[in-house]
């Protein structure tokens, strides 16, 4: 059985799998970014909900990874 680096090093050959995976890479980047930066900075979610007029349930789902 092959391990999912091996798997996934398979299905990046495919440029449509490569470009899809690749947005949801940074994607996750983004939501792992945000929510340590917030953490670094000491705020909560609905902290930064005040700060930046986005609603805190939005940052939440952005946070894990459910892009807008």
């Amino acid at each position: 059985m092959s391990s999912f680096k091996e798997f996934l090093q398979e299905q990046l050959l495919d440029p449509e799998f490569a470009e899809a995976y690749d947005q949801i890479d940074k994607e996750m980047d983004f939501a792992l970014a945000l929510a340590q930066r917030r953490e670094e900075l000491g705020l909560t979610q609905q902290s930064l909900a005040g700060l930046t007029g986005i609603r805190q349930p939005m940052i939440a789902r952005i946070e894990g990874g459910q892009m807008p």
